[in-house]
């Protein structure tokens, strides 16, 4: 609904902060003191249509590191590609981001002939450095999200089963680029994690304005066992921007595994005709006291009360002022980064910058250092 005037605008903000009130603030998991919190310490902006081997960089959805390497992942369905990367800093500054050799993915294995790569990030396997991705596919045009290992040069090695749920005939019913968005290795390295964007349409609405049930599923693999073995839900947040033009969205981009029962969330909104404002980015940490394994649950509707805590760690619009480029843009992975000299470990943040092909938007790398409390 658009509104040509003042009046409208006022009775629209008025409708959706009192019908945001009225509605479960009170279901939200309880907010606590978080154990870490994040101290921005620089941005880097790759520059603008930089190249490497005839291929555009952008889409950088998801980055891993091995090996004092970084690893960004591109969500370019034409050209599947992980790009291999040397990060340089000093004093707590990034001084150069260095692109060296594009890993393009085997797509055209025939093995891969039904599947759709949308590839939105990737793990690197502990022992044996082969990389798993996980892929959104295409659910509109009838093509399943997966889980996929490659070797290191992108050959094509196997798939993990996905859990029914998922599937795009599934009566969980998936949303459209709202599947796998995110993967992370478990502390005891024996396994992963993967997670969906958005709420499947049996478990929930896409996050609004106001407070919805709006749950995203946890999905556990042993690096051993193709099938899923369990299965948690994690509640999204609602969207606090309230768009100049009718369009926003609230998803999960990225995890990482701090714990047995603990993980970083990082949580991406866009409220469409903001500028640089238009993005909120926030990271949580969740933690699971005590949750029901949902695997075998075909909808999350009437799931009880899960005994867990969602902490906030960071509203980046509280360091947008901070930046050089005065502006937090659509970031959709993390990883961690160099430790410090005083041992602190930190946390590399990457933007998908959609190959700007909606508005301008920056490839940005964002560094924080990781403070315990």
């Amino acid at each position: 609904m658009l509104f040509n005037n003042s009046k409208g605008k006022l009775a629209y903000i008025f409708f959706f902060t009192t019908l945001f009130l009225l509605t479960s603030c009170a279901s939200l998991p309880p907010s606590k003191t978080p154990s870490l919190k994040l101290q921005l310490l620089d941005e880097y902006i790759i520059p603008a249509d930089s190249q490497l081997e005839n291929t555009v960089i952008g889409g950088l959805s998801g980055i891993q590191q091995n090996n004092n390497a970084y690893y960004l992942i591109s969500d370019d369905p034409k050209t599947p590609r992980i790009y291999k990367t040397h990060l340089f800093t000093s004093v707590k500054q990034i001084d150069s981001l260095s692109f060296n050799e594009v890993i393009l993915l085997d797509k055209n294995n025939p093995l891969l002939s039904k599947t759709f790569l949308d590839t939105e990030d990737l793990i690197i396997h502990p022992t044996n450095n082969e990389f798993i991705i996980v892929s959104e596919g295409s659910i509109d045009n009838k093509k399943n999200p997966s889980i996929i290992k490659f070797n290191e040069k992108g050959k094509f090695v196997s798939k993990y089963k996905i859990s029914s749920h998922f599937t795009v005939n599934s009566t969980s019913r998936p949303r459209n680029n709202g599947v796998f968005e995110a993967i992370t290795v478990s502390t005891d390295k024996k396994g992963f994690w993967v997670a969906n964007e958005l709420p499947l349409k049996a478990d929930g609405p896409k996050p609004k304005l106001y407070q919805t049930k709006s749950p995203v599923r946890f999905t556990y693999y042993d690096f051993e066992n193709t099938k899923p073995q369990q299965q948690f839900s994690y509640p999204l947040g609602r969207i606090k921007k309230i768009p100049n033009i009718p369009f926003s969205l609230n998803g999960l981009t990225s995890i990482m595994a701090l714990a047995k029962n603990r993980f970083l969330v990082l949580e991406r909104a866009f409220s469409a005709g903001k500028g640089k404002k238009s993005h909120r980015v926030v990271i949580y940490e969740y933690v699971l006291l005590h949750n029901t394994n949902t695997l075998e649950k075909e909808s999350l509707r009437k799931l009880r009360k899960q005994h867990v805590e969602k902490n906030l760690v960071l509203d980046l619009d509280d360091i947008r002022d901070q930046l050089p480029s005065k502006s937090i843009d659509n970031l959709e992975g993390f990883c961690y980064g160099p430790t410090l000299e005083n041992g602190n470990k930190t946390l590399l943040l990457i933007a998908d910058n959609n190959f700007n092909s909606f508005m301008p938007q920056l490839n940005q790398l964002l560094w924080f250092e990781i403070i315990k409390k």
